[in-house]
């Protein structure tokens, strides 16, 4: 398996549905910009891909805090910088493969997403879902 491709796995799934759902929207896009970089040399098209996951991050970010700062989230703010964060690198990619645009620049992007999403996904937003839904149990057999 591609060490860049977002397998999605059951624990994933936090039990709030839109959260869920948007993230495995979030990583079927991460897996088309890897796959689609893979075979392609143009730099429009890489900025484009990138800035349509950009997009998608905006959209994602804040429906995320919403439901954080309807549920009274204690760390909405600390969480907010954190995506800010991945924001402001994401636009600084999407400028810089807009002007120089280089396979190895757009594999380094790649490993930078999978690599973010996992760890953000399964340590951060855990956090915020197990104080909205308590933490979640694993099933021991």
């Amino acid at each position: 398996m591609d060490q860049n491709y977002i397998d999605w796995k059951p624990e994933y799934d936090f039990g709030i549905e839109d959260i869920d759902n948007q993230h495995k929207y979030f990583a079927h896009l991460i897996n088309r910009l890897s796959e689609e970089l893979k075979n392609i040399n143009s730099q429009d098209h890489a900025a484009s891909i990138v800035s349509e996951l950009n997009a998608y991050a905006h959209f994602h970010f804040i429906s995320e805090e919403n439901i954080m700062r309807k549920a009274g989230y204690p760390n909405l703010k600390g969480h907010k910088i954190l995506h800010l964060k991945l924001l402001d690198e994401l636009n600084t990619e999407e400028l810089i493969l807009d002007h120089e645009f280089s396979q190895q620049r757009a594999t380094e992007i790649i490993q930078f997403l999978t690599k973010w999403f996992l760890s953000h996904t399964l340590n951060e937003d855990r956090l915020y879902a197990d104080y909205i839904c308590g933490p979640k149990t694993q099933n021991i057999e």
